[in-house]
């Protein structure tokens, strides 16, 4: 049964062993791992979540349970067996393919509730009164370019209704469709051929098609070339370098955007053949962070880098006590003592 189980931790501090175990027991019991759920109705486990992983994303996927599907999923209480069958009835009177390999891309949710609530997508269907084997046979149908091409010339010129009845589709699917590849209702203009052919234009980069639909949001153009797959040409990269909080920089500018990085994290990529992830950091062995030179650079985490400093602070400390160096007040800093016990 779905729901809210009730909790029975109220003291004492979880394990990570404990929170896996809870995790599959929810999963088990089908109750959502939706983590806006999750916090509401189970927030001990959910704070111990982000307590020992970092985060409720982190810990469902240590589990190897797929976490995409439960940022969709809607409440447990949500998905009626009412509300399923409705659904399903609304999209067979839009003439919706309601084939499980077509109703699993387009409304994956609903496929998931309907299996939990009723076992199956089929028993489902029919339990909604409709016949699921007059749907047997028929493949979904993926949109083609052409498609996609004739609804962004005709969408303003051209009602929604005679544009389906045109491709052979329901109305439903045309106003999604022309969400998906970036016209909206309020859209006072189609995208007329001079612009799809600077859109297509494989000689020009994407800031140089943004600038010549200047008439369009840079975000609009930007998403219809990278949904629609347009060839741009690759912007030159210049690259620059500055120093910044001690550190030699590099700059580049790409496409009219400037992006900045350290260049010994550069160079440490290059020495291991791959990037740097985000908790490896790179340590200068003399010191000096300018000298960027492979042999002095050493990759390591960010805990074994507080080692390492933590160890120079050590002996910063043995080294004041023997006198071999010292602080000068005057200039603020220490240097090499030229006298004492322990110099010589």
């Amino acid at each position: 049964m779905m729901g809210k189980i009730k909790e029975t931790r109220f003291s004492g501090k979880w394990t990570k062993e404990e929170i896996i175990e809870s995790i599959f027991q929810l999963e088990k019991d089908d109750i959502s791992l939706n983590p806006t759920y999750i916090k509401k109705n189970h927030s001990t486990l959910y704070n111990a979540a982000c307590n020992h992983y970092g985060s409720w994303a982190k810990a469902v996927k240590s589990t190897g349970l797929p976490y995409q599907k439960y940022l969709v999923q809607k409440s447990p209480d949500y998905w009626t067996e009412d509300r399923v069958i409705s659904d399903i009835r609304s999209l067979a009177n839009k003439g919706e393919n309601l084939h499980l390999s077509f109703a699993n891309v387009y409304h994956s949710p609903l496929v998931n509730a309907a299996e939990n609530r009723f076992g199956s997508w089929k028993m489902a269907v029919e339990r909604a009164g409709i016949l699921y084997d007059s749907y047997v046979g028929r493949k979904p149908r993926f949109w083609k370019k052409e498609e996609d091409e004739f609804i962004m010339k005709n969408y303003s010129s051209m009602s929604v209704l005679e544009i389906a009845k045109e491709l052979g589709r329901s109305r439903q699917s045309i106003m999604y469709r022309a969400k998906r590849i970036g016209i909206s209702n309020n859209d006072e203009m189609p995208w007329a051929e001079p612009e799809l052919e600077i859109l297509r234009d494989p000689n020009l980069t994407k800031l140089e098609k943004v600038k010549k639909l200047s008439n369009r949001s840079s975000k609009k153009v930007r998403g219809v070339i990278e949904y629609r797959g347009f060839l741009s040409k690759t912007p030159e990269i210049k690259t620059m370098r500055h120093l910044r909080r001690g550190y030699i920089f590099l700059k580049t500018t790409k496409d009219g955007r400037d992006h900045g990085i350290r260049e010994h994290r550069v160079i440490a990529s290059e020495i291991i053949g791959r990037p740097l992830k985000s908790h490896e950091t790179v340590h200068h062995i003399n010191m000096d962070k300018l000298d960027n030179h492979p042999e002095n650079l050493l990759i390591c985490s960010r805990k074994e880098h507080g080692d390492v400093h933590a160890s120079l602070d050590r002996l910063v400390k043995d080294l004041l006590q023997l006198e071999i160096i010292r602080f000068d007040d005057d200039l603020g800093y220490i240097l090499v003592s030229d006298g004492g016990e322990g110099s010589g």
